[in-house]
């Protein structure tokens, strides 16, 4: 959702690669596990060969290994991507990288300098007057700004998202941000409402196949159950979200679930299991240097 719905293809681009490109993106949004992935990344390859200048792609590209957490993999095609976009002067393009590096920043635990990225794209898009990429860096600001503490804020910031997102009609925006809301409402203790949310984003997200949306939602839904005193549950949801992790290969998605599994077996008091689950999760998110492990959905292609 951080590309906006309509794209003005330039004149000058290249239309077979911007045909592989439209294909990628297509494919991505759909895919189903990392073998879909890997095509995804051959066919944003031959629009790259074909056509270097096309930014748009090598941003997607970078987007397919960030969201599997090869961090300096996406960098790179970002910064790449970044120069092309500002020196051909193309505003919402460079909003969107902006976006995507301050995914980054948030992952690798750096969350003031996550938030000055997508202030500076917010700027942009309010200047281009891009409603859709408003209501997306809004809601992603309204993220950070939870994780900082101060919920009465994130949450105005999500409820003029879910005003936009409505307007819209677009719903895995709505997916995305209702799951956020579900956290916030966890976070506020009000544990029957951020189940509601979590069941609608849910909903959302089974309606349109979103599969990396689906895990994150049951993640969250089963560190729900589990604070609710429902281990049995909270494992069933956990363990859901596992299995999708693997199957897209999300490094991140694999080291959250498992830290999760482990405590839900810790308060079970099934000790060894939980050692187990979180040791392979330790060593995940020592790699990856994830320093937040929070089922957290920023807005996405």
């Amino acid at each position: 959702d951080t590309k906006p719905k309509v794209e003005q293809k330039e004149d000058n681009t290249n239309s077979k690669a911007y045909a592989f490109y439209l294909e990628a993106k297509h494919k991505y949004a759909k895919r189903q596990n990392i073998d879909d992935t890997e095509i995804v990344r051959g066919l944003l390859n031959k629009a790259i060969e074909i056509d270097d200048s096309l930014f748009i792609a090598k941003s997607h590209l970078g987007k397919t290994y960030s969201d599997v957490g090869e961090y300096e993999k996406a960098m790179k095609f970002y910064s790449s991507a970044l120069r092309q976009s500002k020196k051909i002067g193309d505003k919402n393009g460079t909003g969107q990288i902006l976006l995507f590096l301050g995914e980054v920043y948030y992952y690798k635990g750096k969350i003031e300098k996550s938030l000055d990225y997508f202030y500076e794209a917010l700027g942009i898009f309010e200047e281009t007057f891009a409603k859709s990429e408003i209501g997306i860096v809004i809601n992603n600001i309204g993220l950070l700004i939870s994780m900082k503490g101060d919920l009465d804020k994130a949450l105005d910031y999500y409820e003029k998202s879910l005003a936009i997102k409505k307007e819209l009609d677009d719903n895995l925006g709505m997916a995305t941000i209702l799951n956020n809301i579900g956290l916030l409402k966890s976070d506020k203790d009000d544990l029957n409402e951020a189940l509601y949310c979590y069941k609608k984003s849910l909903a959302i997200r089974e309606e349109f196949r979103d599969k990396s949306g689906i895990a994150t939602v049951v993640a969250n839904m089963g560190t729900l159950y589990w604070r609710k005193g429902d281990l049995d549950k909270a494992l069933d949801y956990l363990k859901r979200g596992l299995k999708i992790d693997y199957e897209l290969g999300d490094k991140n998605g694999i080291g959250l679930s498992l830290s999760n599994i482990g405590i839900a077996y810790w308060n079970k008091g099934d000790l060894d299991k939980a050692l187990d689950y979180l040791e392979r999760s330790l060593a995940i998110r020592k790699k990856l240097q994830d320093k937040n492990g929070i089922a957290e959905n920023f807005n996405n292609i």
